[in-house]
């Protein structure tokens, strides 16, 4: 409520340093009957207990636990080189377990051309289209094997090419089958350190075994690729 006018003496003008009243207040007493609106109550998201990332043979293996999986449709693997930018390297199912403490795993067996330290995280997928990630952890692998990596092997829809590069170089890769055809070809200007290149057919590949051809000027590599839809 809005403050009064100031006051007037007798003069019909004149104040006299008279000032206006002071605002006033509107008290309305409220029923709980009168309340038009409900609070909303949400579901808490899943809880990360625990997540450990340890080097073994080359590989790193990943084991999370969570709690409170009330609407987890899986968790999506995420791997980073410099613990800012991170990309998904693989997935992994929900499935039922102790509702209190349920345990995963996953192996990144496209750790051993990269050599250095990796750091891992794990985003949560609910079915209603939100994700939670857990803490972030990191292994120290030394340096890189030199060797042509591809992950994930077996592969559903891509596939990643890693290796490691001294100098700048061209690189010429070839994907057959167990026929001989070559099924797909990709020349590369490789960079000093770590290169990665992706094999983008994947997706429209028959399920079965793959041969992928790496070659240098000075050098080869043969890996197979398992495809698995």
């Amino acid at each position: 409520a809005s403050g009064g006018a100031s006051g007037k003496t007798n003069s019909p003008a004149v104040s006299y340093g008279a000032t206006s009243g002071s605002l006033g207040r509107a008290i309305n007493n409220v029923g709980a009957s009168s309340i038009a609106t409900t609070p909303s109550c949400g579901i808490l998201a899943v809880t990360f207990l625990e997540i450990k990332a340890q080097a073994s043979n080359g590989a790193v293996n990943l084991q999370w636990n969570v709690a409170y999986e009330v609407s987890t449709t899986g968790y999506s693997i995420e791997r980073s080189t410099d613990g800012a930018n991170f990309e998904s390297i693989g997935s992994v199912a929900y499935r039922a377990g102790d509702a209190t403490n349920n345990a995963y795993q996953y192996t990144d067996n496209g750790a051993q051309t990269l050599g250095g330290t990796l750091y891992y995280r794990i985003q949560e997928l609910g079915s209603d289209g939100s994700t939670m990630y857990s803490r972030i952890v990191s292994v120290n692998l030394g340096t890189a094997t030199g060797k042509v990596g591809v992950y994930p092997n077996p592969a559903r829809n891509s596939a990643t090419v890693t290796f490691p590069a001294t100098t700048a170089t061209s690189i010429n890769l070839r994907l057959f089958d167990l026929k001989g055809s070559q099924v797909w070809s990709r020349q590369y200007q490789a960079h000093p350190g770590m290169n990665s290149v992706q094999i983008d057919c994947i997706q429209g590949l028959p399920e079965g075994e793959y041969f992928l051809h790496w070659f240098d000027k000075m050098n080869s590599q043969q890996v197979k690729i398992l495809v698995h839809h």
